[in-house]
């Protein structure tokens, strides 16, 4: 699914950011541009990053660390 339209970037390519060490939104804007732009997808970005954080690590509080 597509997240950021402003850069035609995915979920998946999100995940894939993360797994590859990206650890918060700057992280992602900076590799991928989602974000950087109109901001609209901000809010699912970081949703996405606290998912994928969590199937990393095993739990939001290792997760948030």
């Amino acid at each position: 699914m597509v997240v950021c339209h402003c850069h035609a970037v995915s979920d998946r390519e999100i995940r894939a950011q993360v797994a590859n060490g990206a650890l918060d939104a700057e992280q992602l804007a900076e590799r991928c541009g989602v974000g950087d732009r109109c901001g609209g997808c901000a809010s699912v970005v970081e949703a996405i990053l606290v998912e994928e954080k969590v199937n990393l690590h095993g739990s939001l509080a290792t997760a948030a660390a």
